[in-house]
């Protein structure tokens, strides 16, 4: 819990905090609890002009009575950015600079800037990526050498949307096989997908909408494939782990997916993946889910 004290400064400032209210909305009833619950993601970004932060540095770790840095949580379904500053007055809800906990003598306070998007959760899948099945009885495994996938988080969730794109993608078992999404060799690109954070460090992917992850195509080149003309699709969900580390602040996490945390199937019949990706914000600032 943060104990600073208030300086002359903030008098001062309070009226620079009602000329741009009519710019940023502020609110302190209980439903500002919602942009910054636990746990999500969080951003250390550069206050806004007429308030006071709680840190002076870039990655929000260092205190300061009078920070040039706060937290900041995703609105409206990221196009906007929530803020939890230094309260100008003693009236408002929350007494740590998270802006999670309500109390009666709460120093801070939620602003919404609606000019400032939130950045997008940008991954890079490391080599190498794993797919383990059966096909017709047969062992299946597919491996993909790299990948990308851009989520969005949510505003007042624990969650964000978008989707995966794997590359180098090729049938290790059964052999002289390729695949790829439909009408695509060697690159499999999924449904919009839904990231569910149920704790600091577990996520859950699902599909958005409908069941498919994603279809796989099988074809063959230049060699018989006895999978050729075959269409599956990958169903189910997929959870993975955050390392400890998302619980502090830095510009780069990462998170592993195994086969021991995988719900899916392909076709009708059970499959495992695992992979693991780094994780950076589009905006190159620093992050924690917290």
């Amino acid at each position: 819990m943060f104990k600073l004290m208030f300086l002359p400064r903030i008098a001062v400032l309070c009226s620079l905090a009602m000329l741009v209210s009519a710019a940023f909305a502020a609110s302190a009833s209980a439903s500002e609890e919602l942009p910054f619950r636990s746990p999500s993601l969080k951003s250390c970004k550069l206050v806004l002009s007429g308030y006071i932060g709680l840190y002076s540095d870039a990655h929000c770790e260092v205190n300061a009575a009078n920070g040039a840095w706060a937290w900041t949580a995703p609105g409206n379904s990221g196009k906007d950015s929530w803020f939890c500053l230094l309260s100008p007055s003693a009236t408002q809800l929350y007494t740590e600079g998270l802006c999670q906990t309500h109390g009666a003598n709460g120093k801070f306070l939620t602003v919404l800037d609606p000019n400032l998007p939130f950045p997008k959760l940008d991954g890079k899948l490391h080599p190498f990526q794993v797919l383990k099945s059966t096909i017709a009885g047969a062992t299946a495994e597919i491996s993909c050498s790299g990948g990308s996938s851009l989520l969005q988080p949510e505003s007042g969730a624990n969650s964000g949307e978008g989707d995966i794109t794997y590359t180098g993608c090729k049938v290790e078992k059964p052999a002289k096989c390729l695949v790829g999404s439909p009408g695509k060799k060697g690159e499999i690109l999924t449904e919009k997908i839904r990231a569910l954070q149920t704790t600091a460090t577990l996520i859950t992917f699902e599909p958005q909408t409908g069941a498919n992850f994603v279809e796989l195509e099988f074809s063959e080149d230049n060699e018989t494939c006895a999978l050729n003309g075959q269409k599956l699709a990958i169903t189910g969900t997929q959870m993975c782990t955050w390392a400890p580390s998302i619980e502090t602040s830095a510009l780069l996490h990462d998170f592993t997916c195994r086969f021991t945390e995988s719900n899916l199937k392909l076709g009708t019949v059970e499959a495992k993946y695992e992979g693991l990706v780094l994780a950076t914000l589009t905006d190159g600032s620093a992050f924690k889910i917290k």
